[in-house]
């Protein structure tokens, strides 16, 4: 008997009398596997995050800056804005996001063109990496002053109920200042507030 072969998957398709029928399985496998590269491609981009409302203004921009660069009937993303995706994401926090907008901080963070672009180009560029980091202290040293801050205050509060009021106050900001300084991460925002109360209630209780 025939030793089966290693080109299927299957080895009793080794042993189909019909060359017919064996070829359309040969043609089968191959469109099968077409088919899933396929299907893991799309589930690929479905999975990457929609480009945000900036990322399609600075496109536009682009476009109107550049008006010569892409002719109109080869602009497929005309019309189809919200079906646009970030092929690159980059997770920035709402808080860097803001701090974008300040004027005086694009000074410091800016970051020359290189020498290989537009000098009349109207895009701007700073440092992500030092923006980050930037408003990574900022976020550790108001997260550490509302600490301080509340534990100094429960100290000057008598009352059980101003405590209480207190706490659920300080528990309320710091919970909507770590959601913007870490996104939409529910989870780790959960974490953060818990032990941020459980130390409240702790220092109280002493």
């Amino acid at each position: 008997m025939e030793e089966p072969s290693d080109d299927f998957l299957c080895s009793s398709l080794d042993y189909e009398p019909i060359p017919e029928r064996r070829k359309i399985l040969e043609d089968l496998i191959g469109r099968f596997q077409e088919y899933d590269n396929l299907l893991i491609a799309f589930s690929t981009i479905r999975g990457l995050p929609r480009a945000t409302p900036r990322h399609v203004t600075q496109m536009q921009r682009w476009h109107d800056q550049y008006r010569d660069a892409i002719e109109n009937a080869e602009r497929h993303d005309l019309g189809h804005e919200d079906d646009m995706i970030q092929l690159l994401p980059r997770p920035t926090s709402f808080f860097a996001l803001v701090l974008t907008k300040i004027p005086l901080l694009h000074r410091v963070f800016q970051k020359a063109q290189r020498a290989d672009r537009d000098g009349k180009s109207i895009a701007t560029y700073w440092s992500d990496t030092a923006l980050n980091s930037f408003a990574t202290l900022l976020t550790l040293l108001a997260g550490l002053g509302m600490l301080l801050g509340s534990c100094w205050w429960l100290d000057q509060i008598p009352e059980n109920a101003s405590r209480l009021g207190l706490i659920s106050g300080s528990v309320t900001v710091f919970a909507l200042g770590l959601w913007g300084a870490m996104g939409n991460r529910p989870a780790e925002v959960l974490i953060g507030t818990a032990t941020y109360r459980a130390i409240l209630v702790i220092y109280l209780s002493h």
